[in-house]
């Protein structure tokens, strides 16, 4: 059986477009809070071993200059920035939605920590808003249920080169018919 997996930017809403474009940023700025919403369409049982990790962009309409080193680049800013912080840059995650998304629960892909599938940062079950069938679990969306995930990209204050930067961000998971 074929499981889909739904991301929209509300709760049961529509997918969201491959590319997020989250605007303008200046050195030392943020994106804003972006919103994930995490649904999948499996009917017998959850789906499991779901963890974060970013890539290489390898999708249609790329419009920077070099997937690798923006790659790179995300990456470095995390490890310069550290595991939480609101002061550095790169890609954060947050998953405490059960406690109202505290600004402390902010955690940053780095090298090591949601670089690849080998060290994915697995979904929490304090990221479940709707358990749907089952209880949640870490690692698990219950049948039916759905996961909240709120994500930013900061941009430190040393980045002097304008540009695009894309990379892409994946959630693994396994499904057992």
């Amino acid at each position: 059986m074929t499981v889909s997996i739904t991301m929209s930017g509300e709760s049961g809403g529509l997918p969201l477009e491959e590319v997020q474009d989250v605007g303008s940023i200046t050195p030392d700025e943020d994106s804003g809070v972006q919103e994930l919403y995490i649904r999948h369409d499996a009917e017998n049982f959850p789906i499991t071993d779901c963890g974060f990790y970013v890539v290489r962009y390898a999708g249609t309409g790329y419009t920077g200059s070099d997937p690798d080193a923006d790659y790179a680049e995300l990456l470095q800013w995390g490890d310069d920035s550290g595991p939480v912080s609101h002061s550095g840059g790169g890609l954060y995650l947050n998953q405490s939605h059960s406690t109202s998304f505290p600004t402390s629960d902010w955690y940053c892909f780095r090298s090591g920590y949601g670089a690849d599938p080998n060290n994915a940062i697995q979904l929490l079950a304090a990221a479940i808003n709707n358990p749907g069938v089952g209880s949640a679990v870490d690692g698990e969306i219950p049948v039916q249920g759905e996961a909240h995930v709120q994500w930013r990209l900061d941009i430190p204050l040393t980045v002097s080169a304008a540009g695009t930067r894309f990379v892409q961000l994946i959630m693994a998971f396994s499904y057992t018919s």
